[in-house]
């Protein structure tokens, strides 16, 4: 998973576990969920940016390679979606792929996000620089 996200592996061990854990709760601009498949806890997807302007949050999703192509990023993607729009209120979801993985761009455009660009050298991955390309749905687009 490292070579899509475009960072180095964190938390290393357990204690760093807890303090990122509990960041994460603390943090009054991002929601987070664990994602669970039959009882295991396969992932994460967050939503951020919400306390910004213009009702645009940002959407990031992990799933364990182990669970890959079960459906579970685009289940998880879509509650995210609906979650966003109907509780949260936001115009707007944008959320982003590596080039490289191809299977993110599909489980986005399934919960219907669109393409809007890419951005080129967006982050230094394992010696290499790497295109992001963004997505977005929109909420008129949601409630069609």
């Amino acid at each position: 998973m490292r070579a899509h996200l475009g960072r180095t592996p964190r938390p290393v061990n357990k204690s760093q576990e807890k303090e990122h854990i509990e960041n994460l709760s603390s943090d009054d601009d991002s929601v987070h969920f664990i994602i669970e498949y039959q009882g295991a806890k396969v992932g994460h997807i967050f939503i951020g940016d919400l306390e910004k302007e213009y009702g645009r949050s940002h959407v990031g999703y992990f799933i364990h390679p182990d669970y890959h192509g079960q459906g579970i990023g685009t289940k998880s993607l879509k509650m995210v979606v609906t979650y966003t729009f109907e509780t949260l209120n936001r115009h707007k979801i944008r959320g982003g792929f590596l080039e490289g993985n191809p299977a993110s761009r599909r489980v986005m455009e399934k919960a219907g996000f669109q393409e809007e660009g890419t951005e080129r050298d967006y982050k230094y991955v394992d010696g290499e620089w790497k295109n992001v390309t963004w997505m977005s749905i929109l909420e008129d687009e949601y409630y069609d």
